[in-house]
């Protein structure tokens, strides 16, 4: 019995000793993304946010130096005169701090856009061996960027400067509101004498008019003129009434 399998197994394989085995691949499919396309559209997305993160971070730079120095006018003139030694400190201490905070935030801005570089280096490393070659072939040909070394040192200085300009001028702030002499100023006490007391304040006032203003003169027009004695009043007559009267009696004593 187990010959007559072997005999049925020998005559399947030799009826057929050519024939290949077929294998079925898959089609594929037309939705699906190259990864020529995938790798252009995250190079693409990435260059985008730096771009972006570098508009950002220039008008950053600007907007504190510019603020930097508005603010500098604006406490040299309003907000130091008729402040405390104690409050200058506590506002130059308030604005270094500020100022750090900015200076933080923009270089976190450039270590952002250097994060999105490296990821682009990162995806351009499979990449470069062909472009390698080609510049090796041809060095007069070559691709290297060399202005964006020039770019980056040149923000790299201005973040330098920038933040020991603020550190300086924020120091010399700093030491202007502390070494600031105070205003003198009147005692309460001779305050609150003249306020509550106007009967002193009235004296002083008196006793100074008196001095500057000089005694007047008597005045002509105001004198009397005495006929006689001051006990008695002034009754004679004019000269020539009693020249009438008299000649009237000696009429009538002639007429007897």
């Amino acid at each position: 019995m187990s010959t007559h399998a072997e005999d049925a197994l020998e005559e399947h394989e030799g009826s057929n000793p050519t024939t290949p085995t077929t294998v079925h691949e898959a089609e594929p499919d037309p939705f699906a993304l190259s990864d020529e396309k995938i790798y252009l559209d995250e190079r693409q997305r990435l260059v985008k946010r730096r771009d972006e993160l570098g508009d950002i971070f220039d008008k950053g730079r600007v907007a504190l130096a510019g603020g930097a120095i508005a603010l500098t006018v604006t406490m040299s003139k309003d907000l130091v005169s008729g402040m405390t030694s104690e409050q200058r400190v506590t506002l130059a201490l308030g604005w270094l701090l500020l100022t750090a905070s900015l200076l933080c935030a923009v270089l976190a801005v450039h270590r952002a856009g250097l994060a999105y570089d490296r990821q682009v280096d990162v995806l351009d490393d499979d990449r470069t061996s062909a472009l390698e070659q080609w510049t090796k072939s041809e060095p007069e040909r070559s691709r290297t960027n060399r202005h964006a070394k020039l770019l980056e040192g040149f923000n790299i200085a201005s973040i330098w400067l920038l933040g020991l300009g603020l550190v300086v001028g924020g120091t010399g702030m700093f030491m202007a509101f502390a070494g600031q002499p105070k205003k003198s100023e009147p005692s309460p006490q001779i305050i609150k004498l003249e306020v509550t007391s106007p009967s002193v304040k009235k004296e002083i006032i008196m006793s100074n008019s008196d001095k500057k203003q000089p005694s007047p003169a008597p005045s002509k027009s105001t004198e009397q003129k005495s006929f006689g004695p001051k006990d008695r009043p002034v009754t004679q007559k004019p000269s020539g009434g009693g020249g009438g009267t008299g000649n009237a009696g000696q009429g009538g004593s002639d007429k007897k």
